[in-house]
């Protein structure tokens, strides 16, 4: 079985950078928050291919309390097969 390594551009309020961040590494492993445009408050999370369902359900859990716009989805490559 390949793994494939996926990445999603969040847009969000500058306020909420920092606190998603917070969130998403207290589910160790689930995926790498980086920032790639702070001043349109822009992250992206990498994740692996297995841990897809398990992300989409906490960002959606999270939309119940912060804006977050889905900007772009795309994989990045085979991480192991």
């Amino acid at each position: 079985m390949s793994l494939l390594w996926n990445r999603k551009i969040i847009e969000l309020r500058r306020r909420d950078v920092a606190r998603l961040k917070f969130l998403l590494e207290g589910y160790d492993g689930l995926a790498a928050v980086t920032t790639v445009d702070p001043d349109r408050a822009r992250v992206s999370l990498g994740y692996c291919s297995l841990c897809r369902r398990d992300l989409e359900a906490v960002l959606a859990a999270l939309k119940t309390e912060m804006v977050l716009i889905e900007v772009e989805e795309c994989s990045t490559g085979v991480v192991r097969s």
